[in-house]
């Protein structure tokens, strides 16, 4: 059986990985197009890749999967602690029993400003109105190109967002960060390290 530790440190694994490339794309601002003339067509490709490689259109999907991913890990590593363990991906349950075990902590706030009532204007939150989904969603909906039902999943606001999404993926790299600092501090204070 697995061990809360074991849940935290995969979850950090996931968190690591947004963290470094939200940073990659927030210090190349997020770019998604290269002007170029006078080259090949295969030239102009990898140019293309290159240059766009750490971009929303190239890794925002993934990112958001591991993020999300993350979050699970984390909260089933501390629901664990107290006797709650859950086989499904639904993060509003999860951190529903999270809040009842601990009520107002700041892992909670943070978890909160992902699957609570997202701004509309945020890449995520109309991602998530665009295609009639919420949190709970969210392990199909970044994984596939459809649901299990056939539904297709729009991915466009995820993508494309250039320098006006760029605080966007820095604010999801930034809370990675703080979700995996204040993770360590509670399974600290429940003497759980």
């Amino acid at each position: 059986m697995a061990i809360p530790l074991e849940y935290w440190t995969t979850g950090s694994y996931f968190l690591n990985l947004v963290e470094v490339a939200c940073g990659e794309l927030v210090q190349r601002e997020n770019a998604y197009f290269v002007v170029s003339s006078n080259l090949d067509e295969a030239t102009r490709m990898v140019n293309f890749r290159e240059q766009t490689k750490w971009s929303d259109v190239s890794i925002g999907v993934p990112l958001l999967f591991n993020f999300f991913h993350g979050i699970e890990l984390v909260l089933k590593g501390f629901n664990l602690v107290k006797g709650d363990k859950a086989n499904h991906h639904r993060l509003t349950e999860l951190a529903a029993v999270f809040e009842k075990n601990y009520p107002c902590s700041e892992i909670g706030k943070i978890i909160n400003a992902y699957i609570g009532k997202l701004e509309e204007t945020s890449p995520l939150g109309q991602f998530f109105k665009a295609n009639g989904l919420s949190a709970d969603d969210w392990y199909e909906a970044f994984k596939y190109p459809e649901s299990r039902k056939g539904k297709s999943f729009t991915h466009i606001d995820l993508k494309y967002g250039s320098t006006r999404t760029v605080e966007f993926w820095k604010t999801l790299g930034e809370s990675a960060v703080k979700l995996k600092v204040e993770a360590i501090k509670l399974s600290r204070s429940l003497n759980h390290e």
